[in-house]
């Protein structure tokens, strides 16, 4: 399986300096190291596309948890929590994460993306590392842990943390709008925030609102959000819950799959020339981008 969506096929794969160098019949080739993989399934490593391991790679590089099932690419800083960014005078982030880095003895010596990538290059991890920067650390780096609507320098100073990170080669921004703070963010900040999302070409990655009327409603924000800023969408978590409640209707699958079915014909739909490119609303997939290596 060569991980394009073609079917699979029996072929030979040589390997060079830990790349793929040649596919297809090698019977003809010699290896100083040859794998008798006949009757086995050969693929390329597996993307955990929603993983929590921002700290356990600086912990245990190895990875062991991970590798020897195949994952060899992990999407981090999901559910709207990144180590970074961290702002002097808004220690908020690094108090959430000071019990896990205590006992773990790790030193929290970065504050943004870039410190943090030589951090782990320092450290060594067997697997890829694909970023995306948390919207809850932007809005506590800028805002505390308070709720509250930002002021229109506070949304400036966010956007900015954004495309910094961004720049510094965040894959998109993960939003967690259930817990707090990042639940505080109404429709049109995350709008904005998006904004430089659209521009890079990134992703802007949702843990949905699970309050009461809200089951299909996330689907519809979600779609809103992705067409205003010209981002594509991948929805990480959505949840049913089973329970007699007087919007049940909300948690009927039927109720959000028409939502879904509205967001795949939109994304389809043809538009005119020099328009943004239409929501795409996935259930999740990433490229990477190595920190510290290739990837393969």
């Amino acid at each position: 399986m060569d991980g394009t969506g073609a079917r699979e096929r029996r072929a030979d794969v040589g390997i060079s300096r830990d790349r793929i160098a040649a596919l297809g019949e090698l019977s003809g080739s010699s290896a100083a190291t040859e794998i008798d993989a006949d009757g086995r399934t050969v693929a390329p490593g597996f993307i955990d596309v929603h993983t929590h391991s921002d700290l356990t790679v600086l912990v245990n590089g190895r990875a062991e948890s991970k590798i020897r099932q195949g994952v060899t690419t992990e999407v981090t800083g999901n559910c709207s929590f990144s180590p970074y960014p961290v702002r002097p005078g808004r220690p908020v982030l690094v108090e959430r994460y000071e019990l896990r880095t205590a006992l773990a003895g790790i030193e929290w010596d970065w504050s943004d993306l870039d410190g943090y990538a030589r951090r782990v290059e320092s450290a060594g991890t067997s697997v890829n590392i694909a970023p995306l920067v948390g919207q809850a650390s932007v809005r506590i780096a800028v805002m505390g842990g308070g709720d509250g609507r930002p002021t229109p320098e506070q949304l400036d100073e966010m956007q900015r943390l954004v495309e910094q990170a961004l720049e510094q080669g965040a894959f998109g921004m993960s939003v967690e709008l259930t817990l707090v703070p990042p639940g505080f963010a109404e429709t049109d900040e995350l709008i904005a925030l998006a904004e430089p999302l659209g521009r890079y070409g990134r992703l802007y990655v949702q843990h949905s609102r699970l309050w009461a009327g809200w089951h299909a409603k996330t689907i519809e924000e979600a779609e809103q959000i992705g067409r205003a800023a010209g981002c594509g969408v991948c929805m990480t978590s959505t949840h049913t819950w089973p329970a007699a409640r007087p919007w049940i209707n909300w948690c009927r699958p039927g109720y959000r799959m028409a939502a879904l079915r509205r967001c795949s014909h939109a994304s389809r739909t043809p538009r005119r020339a020099g328009a943004r490119s239409p929501i795409r609303i996935s259930a999740g997939s990433a490229v990477c981008r190595s920190i510290g290596r290739s990837c393969s």
